[in-house]
């Protein structure tokens, strides 16, 4: 990490060395691995869920709908982070996505497994360990070293369809899914290696300000609207409209395997499935680095343009009855598709963070996540709805996917933030 002189003086001042640093990113990416995990492997057992219930595709979407009302919850817990810190936090969201894996193991009825995927929803959208990665990053090199995280966090991707290949293929028995959720387990005590990490810097430089005399106290509810009065209010409204967006679209990660499980054996679903993967891989390392020297807003208007297309594709290129052509439609449609929706994500949260002052930031990234849940929510409910009017769930995919032209004028609008400081 190249810290400037100014970050140099204030790491010293907390003991912060280079074997720190170290540790931290090694612990974060680990977090991250086990966070993709838990937020990947229910998107990969719809079928086999659907199968052992007994449900029609539109109502386990439905079902996911309501499990996503987890994600509103993401709002008190990023909110207390601004007040009791970042590090206590990154324990709480550990531990409960492995309590929430061991929920979801021991489900045996639509209800229960609802329960357990409310949970997990709950505790992998938590964030903390972006705003951690964020504040402790040299600012200069913030983007490229958030979405470094995220680069080994696809590990957990790669797991997830390891994982796949035992418990899900053409001879698995009803209810092997289950299998799917131990590497979950592993969540629970690896979440005390969090004690280890110190406070970040910029919390700690925010707790002196708030204890000195001269410090305004307000009261802690107050702080829930202050992102809308902030000096970046208007941009920080606008990435609230574009996460409100990706969430519409985000059903596809959550329920398109009952699309690939119409046209591919289990095997060619878990093919491209990999594919999606190593292109979240490659999102990370290029978003990172392109954000950084291109600036955000044109990786948001560049996305954006895509996107459609990508869904086109997926939805219907893969029913062609030319094995080839279906099969390259999945691998590239779902691919480009991951490509762009985990580097759009990462940025609205990154943009959160640079917008806000530290006493903000975890609030702000909560409304993020708030709003992105309620386009998630709304959206498993429309396409619930469409495929049960079209009979056509890929259909019902598309449609929805031409709202992401919206984002290309809001990005527009939008203040360019490449290299601020987030230390105040």
């Amino acid at each position: 990490m190249e810290f400037d002189d100014s970050e140099k003086i204030l790491n010293k001042k907390y003991g912060k060395t280079g074997r720190y640093f170290l540790f931290l990113i090694i612990f974060l990416s680990i977090m991250e691995i086990l966070d993709s995990y838990t937020t990947i492997f229910p998107q990969l057992i719809p079928s086999k869920v659907v199968e052992e219930f007994q449900l029609e595709d539109f109502e386990y979407t439905r079902l996911v709908g309501w499990a996503s009302l987890g994600l509103y919850f993401v709002l008190f817990i990023q909110f207390l982070a601004d007040i009791w810190g970042r590090r206590i936090f990154l324990f709480i969201t550990l531990l409960g996505m492995g309590i929430a894996s061991v929920l979801m193991y021991f489900s045996n009825s639509p209800l229960m497994f609802t329960i357990s995927l409310f949970f997990l929803y709950l505790f992998f959208s938590a964030d903390i360990y972006t705003i951690f990665m964020a504040e402790e990053s040299p600012k200069k090199q913030r983007s490229t070293y958030t979405n470094l995280i995220m680069v080994f966090g696809v590990l957990g991707s790669i797991a997830t369809i390891l994982f796949r290949m035992i418990y899900i293929t053409d001879t698995s028995p009803i209810g092997s899914w289950r299998g799917m959720t131990y590497f979950g387990f592993l969540a629970i005590p690896f979440a005390f290696f969090a004690f280890k990490t110190k406070e970040t810097t910029a919390f700690q430089e925010f707790k002196i300000k708030r204890s000195s005399p001269d410090y305004k106290k307000e009261k802690m509810l107050k702080n829930f609207w202050k992102p809308f009065q902030s000096e970046h209010r208007v941009s920080f409204i606008i990435i609230l409209l574009i996460s409100f967006i990706i969430g519409l679209n985000e059903p596809i990660g959550s329920v398109g395997e009952l699309l690939l499980s119409e046209y591919y054996s289990p095997e060619d679903g878990t093919l491209i499935l990999m594919a999606a993967s190593v292109f979240a891989i490659i999102s990370y390392l290029v978003t990172g680095r392109a954000s950084d020297k291109l600036g955000r807003r044109k990786i948001f208007i560049i996305y954006s343009a895509i996107f459609p297309f990508s869904i086109f594709l997926l939805s219907f290129g893969i029913k062609s009855d030319i094995y080839i052509i279906s099969l390259l439609s999945g691998l590239f449609g779902l691919s480009i598709r991951t490509f762009i929706s985990y580097g759009l994500l990462v940025q609205t949260r990154l943009l959160c963070i640079e917008f806000l002052p530290t006493k903000l930031r975890g609030i702000g990234t909560a409304w993020r996540s708030t709003i992105f849940a309620m386009g998630l929510t709304i959206g498993l409910f429309i396409n619930s709805k469409l495929t049960e009017l079209l009979g056509d769930i890929g259909l019902a995919f598309f449609l929805v996917s031409l709202l992401f032209f919206a984002i290309i004028p809001l990005a527009k609008k939008c203040k360019e933030t490449k290299g601020i400081d987030v230390i105040g």
